[in-house]
């Protein structure tokens, strides 16, 4: 049986004293029972933020923010809830347990054999002059290569590597830093410019090697293992993470981090050949309230700057502020910076184009709305886009402007008025919703099948869980349901979440949420068809027709799927 996480965390928060958390970055004095200071979480000159030390409980009469020690630490230092747990277990001496049972487990000892393979390697670099030169070369400042830990591939790492491999051979093939043979094992960097990555917590979880020879290939990188999977990887957000800034450039490779960072502009991070995903998205947006895409201003630049905005498209936030920066056709970050400086830099980043205006200009150039066949073309590929995103508010803004560049402000949209939902279909669907709840509280380390989040016709704080929880489980399939459940420590929701894990009898099955999953959205759309079809003293137009027989395919879908779901679930 996996480990209750809950219990766990009400242990840690029992022995922490959230006064003493606080004080470490608040200064607070003594108001009668509480404790009173500065808000951390917005500018004020006269104290608002409250600590009740029996209540083991923070609010802040200002901008309403509130929690137990674990939120705060989450809030403050911009960490993960797992990462925030850690480091309040660790102040009281106690370790979080291992949820592991159903799946893969890493074997621990591989972070130290990174950190020493990235020390051995540091320790070659500060004799190898070639290399130092390389780099002063390249503009990487000394800063800089010992901010991100650049190595060499030397005599000392030689030397690391074989004494270590007598004895943690399987480590380090496991890690990707070694590679069996016939004849033994041998490393699979030699006489390379190391270029180690942390994660989010500061961890080496794989390296990027340059040759400096004619030795093939130019780069050699980690293969992807149980530390390190490219998807869920920002280069450099370690580092940026402790500048608490909440503007950061996306850049396409670490040697334009390293010399952003080397110039002055540290608030910068990259993926790792791979493009900008979904998974970054969500891993980046917890930290900032700006985001600046810099790509070259090549077609390949275009190209790749598009992708990265349609993979976030459907999670994109309205408010954290996007933009798109194009360097000039013969420069990419590093180049330019070179060229011009810090100064040069933040001067071009001036001239940044927000993502919504990024996003019409390029349908406008490929679906040119100069007569009718071009905005119907313009109009449908702009609508297939919006329709994938979850802020209603955003994509109502959204399909207002391309409808209005298409020539058609005149046609009213969405004018119909709302139709009150009636209270019995509101409990239907509040029922389903806690059904849905109750598995995914008692998910284990299986998989769920992909599921997209459900339409918000009605306003139910469930629903907003479910999605949550959805977005999440589609970035990393393995959270368990103890980990979605404690997210929500010190919200105003968990106690009915709680109450809800406490009364579920029922385990856990993938087919079985599915189809809780399934008969939630089914009653969703049809409520949803029920309000689009309510009469009115107008008939539906083309637009509104189509989004109706969209819906009725939908529902058709779901009952087909409910279905062939029926025949693998065991009734209990």
């Amino acid at each position: 049986m996996a480990t209750d996480l809950t219990a766990f965390i009400k242990t840690v928060l029992a022995q922490i004293d959230i006064v003493s958390v606080i004080q470490s970055q608040v200064s607070l004095k003594k108001a009668g029972n509480n404790y009173q200071g500065l808000c951390p979480f917005h500018h004020e000159k006269t104290p608002s933020f409250s600590v009740n030390p029996s209540k083991q409980f923070f609010y802040c009469f200002g901008c309403h923010a509130s929690g137990d020690a674990l939120s705060f630490v989450m809030r403050s230092e911009n960490l993960a809830f797992m990462e925030a747990l850690e480091k309040l277990a660790k102040q009281v001496g106690l370790t979080v347990p291992s949820n592991q049972q159903n799946g893969p487990s890493i074997d621990r000892i591989i972070y130290q054999l990174m950190r020493d393979m990235t020390i051995s390697c540091r320790e070659d670099l500060g004799k190898a002059e070639h290399v130092k030169q390389y780099l002063t070369t390249r503009g990487v400042n000394t800063d800089t290569q010992r901010k991100f830990h650049i190595g060499f591939c030397g005599a000392k790492y030689q030397t690391w590597f074989r004494n270590t491999c007598n004895r943690h051979a399987k480590q380090l093939t496991d890690a990707g830093v070694a590679v069996k043979s016939q004849t033994g094992y041998k490393p699979k960097f030699k006489q390379r410019l190391m270029f180690p990555i942390q994660d989010s917590q500061g961890k080496v979880i794989g390296y990027g090697g340059r040759s400096l020879s004619d030795q093939p290939p130019k780069y050699l990188n980690s293969p992807e293992s149980d530390i390190f999977k490219k998807r869920y990887i920002l280069y450099g957000l370690y580092q940026f993470r402790a500048l608490k800034k909440e503007h950061v450039y996306i850049v396409e490779g670490y040697m334009d981090v390293l010399s952003l960072h080397s110039k002055g502009i540290e608030n910068s991070v990259a993926c790792l050949g791979t493009a900008f995903t979904i998974h970054h998205w969500h891993l980046i947006k917890r930290f900032v309230r700006h985001v600046t895409f810099c790509f070259d201003g090549d077609r390949a630049g275009q190209a790749a700057a598009w992708k990265s905005l349609t993979a976030i498209l459907p999670v994109i936030d309205p408010i954290i502020e996007v933009k798109f920066l194009f360097l000039p056709e013969e420069h990419d970050p590093d180049s330019y910076v070179q060229a011009h400086g810090h100064q040069g830099f933040h001067d071009l980043s001036k001239a940044s184009i927000p993502w919504t205006d990024f996003f019409q200009e390029t349908l406008a150039q490929k679906h040119t709305p100069n007569d009718i066949a071009g905005r119907a073309a313009f109009l449908q590929a702009a609508q297939s886009l919006i329709d994938t995103m979850e802020n209603i508010h955003l994509k109502t803004i959204m399909t207002t402007s391309i409808r209005e560049i298409a020539g058609l402000s005149d046609v009213h949209i969405d004018k119909k008025p709302q139709i009150a939902i009636r209270k019995d279909t509101k409990n239907s669907i509040r029922q389903h919703a806690r059904a849905v709840v109750a598995q995914l509280i008692k998910k284990d380390k299986q998989p769920t099948h992909q599921s997209p989040t459900l339409n918000a016709v009605v306003h139910e704080p469930f629903i907003e869980v479910i999605n949550t929880w959805l977005r999440q489980l589609e970035s990393d399939s393995s959270v368990t349901g103890e980990e979605l459940l404690a997210q929500h420590q010190g919200t105003a929701i968990y106690t009915e979440l709680a109450e809800i894990k406490s009364k579920s009898q029922r385990e856990y099955h993938p087919d079985q949420l599915q189809f809780l999953l399934l008969n939630l959205r089914y009653l969703l759309i049809d409520e949803l068809i029920a309000v689009k079809i309510q009469p009115d003293d107008r008939q539906l137009n083309e637009d509104e027709r189509r989004v109706l027989q969209s819906l009725i395919v939908e529902k058709q879908t779901i009952r087909q799927q409910k279905r062939e779901l029926q025949s693998n679930i065991k009734t209990t």
